[in-house]
């Protein structure tokens, strides 16, 4: 299967830092973040120079991190305050942009609401999951 091109090099370096598929354990944690860091550092220069992209590339990089979030043990917290963080420098860059604020709220929401959308789905399986392993067979 031939590799997807990615349109950005740092959209790359973001992916890269994520490790999809790799799973991070507690003792993981602060390693991985570190990682993470490094490449908001880079996003961060970037945000002078061309804040749009760097928008696009903040809200790539939150994605990953939603998707990331089941292969992360976050006992310590550490990707937790990283992915609160990353949402705070989305909110400067897209200041940085001009764009306004109603819009950056709105999207900010739409997030949140999706977010707990996705929680609830998922609480509802596994709680019907759970309910089903446990009701009695036919045979007793």
């Amino acid at each position: 299967m031939a590799a997807r091109r990615r349109s950005d090099p740092l959209e790359g370096a973001i992916e890269d830092a994520l490790h999809p598929g790799w799973s991070i354990s507690w003792r993981e944690g602060t390693e991985f973040v570190a990682g993470l860091e490094e490449t908001v550092s880079r996003l961060e220069k970037l945000v002078a120079t061309d804040a749009p992209r760097a928008v696009v590339l903040y809200e790539a990089f939150i994605a990953g991190c939603y998707e990331k979030a089941e292969e992360v043990d976050d006992s310590g917290g550490e990707f937790g305050q990283f992915v609160e963080g990353l949402f705070l420098a989305w909110i400067q860059a897209r200041q940085a942009a001009g764009a306004a604020p109603d819009h950056t709220v709105r999207a900010l929401l739409r997030w949140i609401d999706n977010a707990v959308a996705v929680k609830r789905q998922h609480w509802r399986a596994r709680t019907l999951r759970h309910l089903r392993k446990r009701q009695p067979t036919p045979l007793g």
